[in-house]
């Protein structure tokens, strides 16, 4: 073919020359493309080249389409790796086009259709300029690869043609690491296929055809393009069916060749929205050139899914969306490993019932690595040698922190953000048997622009029940009488019991222990306790047992309530208790002679003695001098009153 005019500025008469027909034919279809729509160049990234292809032929395309870019004010770097997403699809009701979004952004899950494209389609796309009308052939090529002989027939939906269970593989190796969803659509109605979006159209069609559709055309032979596949949203994938690439790699000892569904994975990756990624080391599914060293996404492939699309988990970024755990047996431990939150404003929600009483133990573990990562030079379509690209460490991208709450209270049980960045956060937190909780997952990335791809952090989750302690209780119950408030309980059976501690509290948070019950250590048949609070507290009081076993393991009983409105006759109470610096000594019954209050530590050692003058109804006293710790508080005088108990903070 002579040297025609549009070329010369963009190659010399020697390369053009240099190429075969065919590739000359692709460069001014990539001319005439972007002459007539150049923003056509921006749907794709360029043909996924086979192993061994010739790199000068790979340069001299990435070099026009970078010039043609340059020339028509286009911008490619600003798809560096990871692009548009979909904003809707056919079974999300949205229209397939970027200025008509249906409210799917980034991190949003999203579910899309694809299907096979029936031979005789008319396509006026193709790959790298090889824009031609032509019809595909895609079935055909299946078979032929496949080694399907030719009498066989198959259903109209091809569900049980060979080649649909690794098209299946290569979709589901993105929705394993994401939010993504794929549903195959066994019908496409033969509309024609193009790179036109807008309009108000949407592309797939439920029952119609797929979002994302499949299809085959000769492109330029054996050895260099395989095929391509276009950014959202038009999605649509196009194997170079004249390649025998595809025919030579098809099968290895039985099993379809990693190299076959690299490819898929490959181009499905810019279906999603991901442009090629360097250095080439056989490190990343979305390297330019179709790799057998792995077999599926790799780590590079995983950051970009949940970032764009979320994670498997999906959607559980609200309370009433949470991933449910379910029951969490005794001593077991529920994990959801490689989950993400992919922004600032992202949470993760997860909810259990633990199966036992006791200390449950909510493990969030950052994980990542060093990683490198480079664009394309769009220039001469090499990738940077490894080494001279960006690394960063996808361990320490986000700082996590996890709370945890009692669904039906609606009270933090604990939070845990302890450490910076890449560490791992531990709650520990008391837990009633049977009841629900629910777990929230929170990141935050500082010096993050909004838009970053790495506002993003991996992480693994563990939840781990509390062990089931040797005491099973037939009933726990409280009532009032007389001021005085009796906690009654009983065991069916207990093994290596030591004792029940009694612990109230006035804010249903902070329990303080206001006595001890020994049990019965070891017993087959119905034992009853039953402990009594001379002094509760005015207003409403939280009762609860710690049953404490002989190895010093414990369990928390369930609470209970009681509300009292007056003292109790002939004592004094504590207010506040716990506590931080003053607290009031006041009596419930009158005397005329003086008193003398005595303060004594957990020890039994009299710390302080303060006298009143007759009459007086209440003490004042600083506390603030006085050591954290239980105190007991006795009245000498005209009056004989019970010890009370409190709390120094």
């Amino acid at each position: 073919m002579d040297f025609p005019e549009e070329v010369r500025s963009l190659l010399t008469r020697q390369q053009w020359m240099h190429l075969e027909e065919v590739h000359q034919n692709m460069v001014l279809g990539l001319i005439r493309q972007a002459a007539e729509n150049p923003e056509t160049l921006l749907l794709t990234d360029g043909p996924c080249w086979a192993p061994g292809a010739d790199l000068e032929l790979v340069d001299l395309f990435a070099h026009v389409r970078s010039e043609l870019m340059s020339r028509h004010g286009l911008d490619a770097s600003s798809r560096f790796f990871i692009g548009d997403r979909w904003n809707g699809s056919s079974t999300n009701f949205g229209l397939l086009t970027a200025v008509q979004p249906n409210g799917q952004t980034q991190g949003d899950a999203t579910t899309l259709t694809w299907s096979y494209v029936r031979d005789g389609t008319t396509m006026e796309i193709g790959c790298g300029g090889n824009n031609s009308t032509t019809t595909s052939d895609l079935i055909a090529f299946l078979r032929d690869a496949f080694e399907v002989p030719a009498a066989t027939t198959f259903a109209a939906d091809f569900t049980d043609a060979p080649w649909h269970p690794v098209f299946v593989e290569a979709f589901n190796e993105w929705s394993a690491i994401s939010g993504l969803t794929f549903q195959y659509e066994p019908n496409d109605d033969g509309t024609t296929m193009n790179a036109f979006i807008g309009g108000g159209a949407p592309r797939g069609i439920l029952g119609t055809r797929g979002d994302i559709r499949i299809a085959g055309r000769a492109v330029d032979g054996n050895s260099n393009v395989l095929g391509c596949a276009y950014f959202p949203e038009v999605g649509d994938m196009i194997f170079d069916t004249t390649d025998d690439f595809f025919d030579n790699n098809a099968f290895s000892n039985g099993t379809v060749n990693n190299n076959w569904l690299n490819f898929l994975v490959h181009e499905l990756g810019h279906g999603l929205g991901y442009n090629h990624v360097c250095p080439r080391d056989q490190t990343k599914i979305m390297e330019p050139f179709v790799s057998n060293a792995y077999r599926g996404n790799q780590f590079s492939e995983i950051l970009a899914a949940n970032r764009s699309y979320g994670d498997n988990q999906e959607d559980n970024d609200t309370p009433a969306t949470a991933t449910t755990l379910g029951n969490i047996a005794a001593s077991s431990t529920s994990t959801v490993n490689q989950i993400s939150i992919d922004d600032e404003t992202e949470s993760d929600y997860f909810t259990f019932t633990p199966g036992a009483t006791g200390t449950a133990i909510i493990t969030v573990t950052p994980t990542g690595m060093n990683y490198e990562f480079s664009p394309q030079n769009q220039s001469t379509g090499a990738c940077p040698a490894a080494g001279t690209g960006t690394v960063v460490n996808t361990l320490n991208n986000g700082n996590l922190s996890v709370t945890l709450v009692n669904v039906g209270t609606g009270l933090t049980v604990g939070t845990a953000n302890a450490n910076a960045a890449g560490g791992t956060e531990v709650l520990t937190a008391a837990v009633v048997g049977g009841t629900a909780y629910r777990i929230q997952v929170q990141g935050t990335f500082p010096g993050s622009s909004v838009d970053a791809p790495n506002r993003l952090q991996m992480y693994n989750l563990s939840v781990q029940a509390p062990a089931a302690l040797p005491v099973e209780y037939l009933y726990f119950r409280a009532r009032a009488s007389e001021g005085m408030h009796r906690l009654e309980w009983a065991t069916a059976w207990e093994l290596n019991s030591a004792h029940f501690a009694v612990e109230r509290s006035t804010d249903g948070r902070e329990f303080t222990e206001i006595g001890h019950v020994t049990a019965a250590g070891f017993s087959e048949e119905e034992v009853e306790y039953a402990f009594v609070d001379r002094t509760p507290a005015l207003g409403l009081n939280y009762y609860r047992l710690r049953q404490v076993d002989l190895d010093g393991s414990f369990e928390w009983s369930e609470v209970h309530t009681l509300q009292n409105d007056r003292p109790a006759k002939g004592g004094f109470s504590v207010q506040p208790n716990p506590v931080s610096d003053r607290v009031t000594f006041r009596l419930n019954t009158t005397t005329t002679g003086p008193l003398t209050f005595d303060i004594f530590d957990g020890t039994g050692r009299l710390v302080q003695s303060v006298p009143t003058a007759g009459g007086a109804s209440h003490l004042t006293f600083n506390a603030v001098d006085l050591v954290p710790g239980v105190y007991t508080t006795r009245v000498r005088g005209a009056l004989d009153l019970p010890a009370v108990r409190w709390v120094k903070r």
